[in-house]
Formats: C-alpha cells, structure tokens, sequence
C-alpha cells in the first residue's frame, strides 16, 4: 500500500512542479515585458546628446537656419527669440488667458519632471522645430515647422517609452489651456500658428517670470 500510494502521488506532484515552472515563466516574461517598457540608459543618454548639440547649435546660431528660399515671409519678421517675445507678450495681455497658459504650463512641468523621457523628447522637439523656424521662414505660417516638432516628439516618446500616450496628454493640456485662453478671453489666434517653437519657449518663459514676478500676472492692472 506506501508502495502505491507513492506511486498515485508522484504524478500529482509532477503536475504541481509543472504548473510552479509554468507560472515562474509568466511571471519572469511579465517582468521582462516591464522591464522593456522603460527607457533604455543607453537610449535616453543618446537622445540627451542630441538635445545638447542642437542647443550648442542654437547658442551658436540663434537664428536657426536660413530661409530655404533666401526670403522671409512678411508674417515671420522675428529671427530670434528675444525678438519674438515682446510680440509675445502683446498678444497675452489678459488676466485669465495668462493664467491657463500658467496652469496648461505647470502641468506639463509636473508631467516632465516625473518622466525623463517626455521631457528629453520634447527637449528635442523643441531645439529641432526651433533650428528649422528660419529654414520655413518663407512660409506664411508655422504649418510646417509645426510638423516637424510634433513628428519629432512623438517619435522620440516611442523610441524611449515604446507608448505616445503620456505624449499625448502633455499636447493636450498644454495646448487646451492655452487656447482656451485666446479664443474664449484674449480673443485672438494663439501665436503658435505662426511660430510654434517661439510660442512654446515662450509658455515656459512667462511662467517663470510671473512666478518668479519678473513680470506681472495682469499686465493690464
């Protein structure tokens, strides 16, 4: 009878070590599929390296590139930043249009300082965009331009998180606030239709001054 009863029981364990191995190997791929979700170092000091040239070229050359046809539209009189902005900040000059680009900003801050990879991809995006604002100055907009900084974030979002959605929640915050602002209290067109990369420094810089009171909330006061 031990001699059978041994011989019953030893199928029975070699179905319960079969099924322990099977979930050790569910739960190591599981593991490793999360494992590959993140950014790889390698990955993410690639795309930071590119971000540091492109702002080197920028420092270097803060007019970005040259026209591709030689010419500038009449509508992109701005060749720098510094030049744009108090353009900027004409066209910003209610109290509440301010306040959800400050609000739409800090988000989009919140997101980045708690995902490296979004804010390295929209580094990118932004030094990018910003070197080719002169190379399509000879557009009548930012239709262009614009492309090229969303294709930019979006692929580099991929390349590091293998996933656009948080990408695509930073674009619609940033820009729901902000135009929500202009076309409901300000009641213009938000200046990123013309010069996108300008507009988006732009967010980020009057965010700092206002919080840092440089400038005021309520320019009007």
């Amino acid at each position: 009878m031990p001699a059978d009863k041994a011989k019953a029981s030893s199928p029975q364990k070699g179905k319960k070590g079969g099924a322990l191995s099977h979930q050790k190997q569910k739960k190591n791929k599981a593991a490793g599929s999360k494992k590959g979700t993140g950014p790889g170092f390698l990955s993410l000091s690639f795309c930071m390296a590119l971000v540091a040239a492109g702002a080197y070229f920028l420092y270097q050359n803060p007019e970005g590139l040259e026209p591709w046809t030689g010419m500038r539209h009449p509508n992109k009189p701005y060749k720098t930043f510094m030049d744009f902005y108090p353009y900027y900040q004409e066209e910003h000059t209610d109290k509440t249009c301010r306040l959800l680009h400050i609000i739409g900003t800090s988000i989009v801050l919140t997101i980045m300082a708690a995902s490296p990879s979004t804010f390295v991809s929209m580094a990118l995006a932004f030094v990018v965009a910003y070197a080719c604002c002169g190379l399509f100055a000879f557009m009548p907009n930012g239709a262009a331009e614009a492309a090229v900084m969303v294709t930019v974030f979006f692929s580099t979002h991929y390349f590091l998180k293998r996933s656009i959605k948080l990408a695509l929640v930073v674009m619609l915050v940033g820009y729901a606030f902000a135009w929500v602002g202009h076309f409901f209290f300000e009641q213009n067109k938000p200046a990123t239709f013309i010069y996108p990369s300008f507009s988006l420094m732009s967010d980020f810089f009057m965010t700092f001054r206002v919080i840092t009171q440089v400038e005021p909330l309520d320019p009007r006061a």
